[in-house]
């Protein structure tokens, strides 16, 4: 059978097999009385800020193909699977737009499709994105195999795609095959905290806050009743109009009355609102300007929190996606992807110039080498790696106090005669030349730590 034998077939039989995860989420009301679906809970502002920040910041991150070559990491700067993931994966949208858009489908609607479409040796040609309503995972009726059925316009028949074919974004889900919306899971705070912003806007649209109630001595008429309200009312309502001069008339009191409880809490629980929607992205509430518990010392820390707790585990995942489904198991690891999360881990200019000075005074940065990282142009000479003076390999260590400790424990020689001038007195020794005696005398003075060292070195070695 071949390939579009197997795919005729496999649209027959999906009738006959349940999908292995979740239908999408159309939306349902919460507790609230707001319908929450993934577009309506963009509209709170703490839904949209958690969506934004992580998928902008995927999109964003330098993404590139390397090659493992021995203990060696190539960068493949020519490769055409690097321009897909790190210039252009289709015709219509560039590297940080698609990835972006996978992420936030993933982020609100549990998964983000793109179909792999190959040339015919089976190389990957392009990545198109799929809305995420529209795909549905299946299973051959027959082999069991996964598979993605694409709904397409009304009339038309459903596309099946191989699941070689369809890469696949997905967070934490129940059978690992497709991911828990968070939309879905959150609807009763993101909900919550719809409501809370209609509350807040009907309060101001519709609130007339003169800060107190009238009281008149006597009875008002309809219509006189309803002339005040109407005039209060197209004075003193909306947000613009608060705080306005208030003129009494017959005799008319005027008693200040206090907020209400409830009122009061207002702000109280929009804020509380906020950091329930970050807990549910695991997104530090500071990055969502919600820091007044957050001092400049911690910022920096809770930066590297975010990068390890929420950006991490998403950029891992598009690794792995990558390498599996755009290079396969044929490679075995020697290709792969890579999202280079050195950007947000970078300290001020001073921080970075002191993690380099540590760097290149142990040798394990060249000066090209931290030229690279600033995006400055290599220098000649600069490949040069240095290590200080006093550090050597613990093997030439031990030859040279072995040596000097042989040296030590060698017997001074006899004296020579010293030879007589023509005069008879005794022969002077010439400058820079050390005496018999003088010789003793340093060997004196080194001996000691000779000595010391090779304690040292003989109860290290179990002598």
């Amino acid at each position: 059978m071949n390939l579009l034998q197997r795919l005729l077939a496999s649209v027959a039989n999906l009738a006959g097999r349940p999908a292995p995860g979740r239908t999408p989420y159309l939306g349902r009301q919460s507790d609230a009385g707001v319908t929450v679906t993934a577009d309506t809970a963009l509209t709170h502002g703490a839904v949209w800020g958690c969506v934004r920040l992580i998928s902008e910041t995927l999109g964003a991150l330098p993404m590139g193909v390397y090659e493992r070559r021995g203990r060696d990491c190539i960068y493949l700067a020519n490769n055409d699977i690097n321009w897909l993931l790190g210039v252009q994966p289709n015709p219509e949208m560039s590297a940080m737009t698609f990835r972006e858009l996978l992420t936030a489908n993933a982020l609100l609607r549990g998964n983000g499709y793109a179909e792999i479409q190959r040339t015919q040796d089976g190389r990957p040609y392009w990545l198109w994105p799929i809305a995420t309503e529209r795909v549905t995972p299946a299973r051959d009726a027959n082999t069991g195999e996964l598979l993605y059925r694409v709904r397409n316009s009304l009339g038309e028949p459903d596309t099946v795609i191989l699941a070689a074919d369809m890469l696949h974004i997905h967070g934490m889900g129940h059978d690992g095959l497709v991911g828990y919306s968070v939309v879905e899971m959150a609807a009763r705070s993101i909900g919550l905290g719809i409501a809370l912003d209609q509350y807040g806007s009907s309060f101001f649209k519709n609130g007339a806050h003169v800060g107190g109630v009238l009281e008149h001595p006597g009875q008002l008429t309809a219509a006189a009743r309803e002339a005040l309200k109407t005039s209060i009312s197209e004075s003193f309502s909306g947000a613009l109009k608060a705080g306005k001069t208030l003129v009494l008339e017959e005799g008319m009191k005027y008693a200040r009355t206090t907020i209400p409880p409830n009122e009061a809490q207002f702000l109280e629980s929009r804020a509380f609102s906020v950091e329930e929607i970050c807990r549910w992205y695991g997104v530090p509430p500071h990055k969502l300007a919600v820091g007044d518990r957050a001092t400049f010392a911690s910022v920096e820390q809770l930066n590297i929190d975010f990068v390890q707790q929420t950006i991490l585990p998403w950029a891992v995942r598009w690794e792995q996606e990558v390498n599996i489904k755009l290079f396969g198991r044929i490679n075995r690891g020697r290709l792969y992807s890579k999202l280079n999360l050195a950007a947000l881990l970078r300290g001020d200019a001073k921080s970075r110039a002191e993690a380099y000075a540590i760097g290149r005074q142990w040798g394990w940065w060249s000066a090209n080498d931290i030229r690279e990282l600033e995006d400055l142009n290599p220098i000649d000479g600069g490949d040069e790696y240095l290590v200080p003076m006093n550090m050597t390999a613990a093997d030439l260590l031990r030859d040279e106090v072995e040596a000097r400790i042989e040296r030590a424990q060698r017997p001074d020689p006899a004296p020579a005669p010293a030879p007589a001038n023509t005069d008879g007195a005794p022969a002077t020794t010439a400058p820079g030349v050390d005496t018999p005696d003088d010789a003793a005398s340093n060997a004196t003075n080194y001996s000691p730590r000779i000595v010391q060292l090779a304690e040292r070195m003989q109860a290290h070695r179990g002598v």
